[in-house]
């Protein structure tokens, strides 16, 4: 029997407490279960693997900010990365880890990585539904883009930072943030501007 995490398809607030239990089908299809009708050894199981996960987790987000502090910037990004990988898709730290993994990227001057992380950021985030987040990391990656001469993925972040910028559950600063530098500033020229 497989598990895996359901945290995308409940609100964030629930996320934490439900896991799935996945077991094969005589269908070969696969039957899904709810965590707490699995006997108790396995829902054990799965409580300690998650909590390994988060520790391993976070002793991987320790070593990257001590890498920060020595300006060892790959190094630091690639403790960021592994750390949001470890996390998973259902975790609402995972952006966060990825936007600090881009950061660190860009200062290490791997613009190409820095992108994909902040395009990794954004897409964990619009799972959580923060679009802030979301709008922030699309706008970061895109003006990285640009700078990186990387027309095609600046014009695909910067479209969709601006189609978020409509969105009414983005806060009036990331919006202003999104209208400047996509509308205004210089990524406009990846924009068509």
């Amino acid at each position: 029997m497989r598990i895996r995490p359901i945290h995308s398809l409940v609100p964030a607030g629930l996320a934490a407490a439900l896991l799935l239990a996945v077991a094969p089908a005589a269908s070969a299809q696969q039957q899904v279960v709810p965590i707490s009708e699995l006997p108790r050894v396995e829902q054990d199981r799965v409580m300690l693997e998650n909590q390994s996960r988060v520790m391993d987790s976070d002793r991987l987000y320790r070593e990257g900010k001590v890498y920060v502090e020595k300006g060892q910037w790959k190094k630091a990004a690639s403790r960021f990365e592994q750390a949001a990988e470890r996390r998973g898709d259902g975790d609402m730290k995972t952006a966060k880890l990825y936007r600090k993994a881009a950061d660190a990227y860009y200062f290490a001057g791997k613009h190409g990585r820095a992108v994909t992380n902040f395009e990794r950021a954004a897409a964990s985030a619009m799972g959580f539904g923060d679009i802030d987040m979301a709008a922030e990391s699309y706008l970061r990656a895109a003006l990285v883009s640009h700078e990186a001469g990387d027309a095609v993925r600046a014009n695909d972040n910067g479209w969709k930072a601006q189609r978020l910028s409509g969105s009414t559950a983005l806060s009036p600063k990331i919006r202003t943030a999104i209208r400047q530098h996509l509308i205004v500033g210089d990524a406009a020229v990846a924009l068509g501007g």
